[in-house]
């Protein structure tokens, strides 16, 4: 058998669904009721106000970011719990729907959403299409590998030129990857075989299968990718990758809307409800308590030596 359990590869290269605690727990939310915010909502769209409604997009295969509990319906992850924060903030139902990670920027700019959450990393060149309400720093990546690929050396990126890898169309994963392939070549070493694949699953079952080499990965995931693994896996942390924000994207044209968003996430800090969302999904290194918008360009991290 390829793999011992498909649910354990919803997210690939993020994390499987009971990866923190048992499902059932997770699906409260974190945090107690919160009463609405007067000034954050007079800042939305008329439309919105008329509607009373949030049309979101995400990818709910995205553990700890979002992902599906046993009724394929209900929405976990502390992305999930975010946008229900803001919604009750904002005093507007937000009615998620989810596609593949590709069709959501398309999908803000066609008016299908009014806003998409996903781990969606801010970039500039992102931020030509959409604008980002930025609300954590990336909770960081591994690497990802057989244990018995003996061609992989632990910590040593070097050894990682002139294999095989795939990320999911449209994601992050793939600039990731090319920065390792950059690496290689300044070090006169031949580049990483990058290949795109549409779903996310598609990356890890083929790291499983032995037709890529080795995958990005979150990295916290190693204890359920063993679990889903049909042999020992190993991993090592991605010491080259770049700090970054993720937020909250909406059409360029929308800044009421980008600006009622941001005046709901910090009412939600405010409140104590981000904190209690992101301790219970063990990503509370990557709070981002001083939030705001196009935050890649406006405040830039400063890139970490390696």
């Amino acid at each position: 058998m390829l793999f011992k359990d498909l649910s354990r590869l919803l997210p690939a290269l993020g994390l499987a669904v009971s990866f923190l605690v048992p499902l059932a727990a997770q699906a409260e939310d974190a945090y107690a009721p919160l009463q609405k915010d007067p000034a954050a909502a007079a800042l939305l769209p008329e439309s919105i106000k008329a509607s009373g409604i949030l049309k979101l997009g995400t990818d709910a295969h995205y553990p700890p970011c979002e992902y599906f509990a046993d009724d394929n319906k209900t929405i976990l992850g502390f992305g999930g719990e975010l946008w229900r924060a803001m919604g009750q903030k904002l005093g507007v139902e937000v009615k998620p729907e989810s596609i593949d990670f590709s069709g959501l920027i398309p999908g803000i700019k066609s008016g299908r959403f009014d806003l998409a959450i996903e781990c969606i990393t801010d970039t500039a060149e992102r931020q030509k299409e959409v604008t980002f309400v930025d609300y954590s720093y990336d909770y960081g990546n591994s690497v990802y590998y057989m244990a018995s690929n003996t061609a992989i050396k632990e910590k040593d990126f070097e050894s990682l030129c002139g294999l095989k890898t795939a990320g999911q169309s449209g994601t992050n994963f793939i600039d990731g990857l090319k920065v390792f392939s950059d690496y290689c070549i300044a070090k006169g070493k031949p580049p990483i075989q990058i290949s795109e694949v549409p779903q996310a699953s598609a990356v890890m079952i083929g790291v499983y299968a032995g037709r890529f080499d080795f995958a990005l990965g979150a990295l916290v995931a190693f204890d359920e990718l063993q679990k889903a693994a049909p042999a020992p896996i190993a991993s090592f942390p991605n010491t080259l990758g770049i700090n970054s924000y993720m937020g909250a994207i909406v059409n360029k044209d929308n800044k009421a809307l980008a600006d009622a968003l941001l005046a709901a996430l910090k009412g939600v800090i405010a409140d104590g409800a981000y904190d209690k969302i992101w301790d219970k999904y063990k990503v509370a290194h990557a709070k981002l308590l001083d939030p705001g918008i196009n935050l890649a360009t406006e405040r830039p991290i400063k890139a970490a030596a390696n």
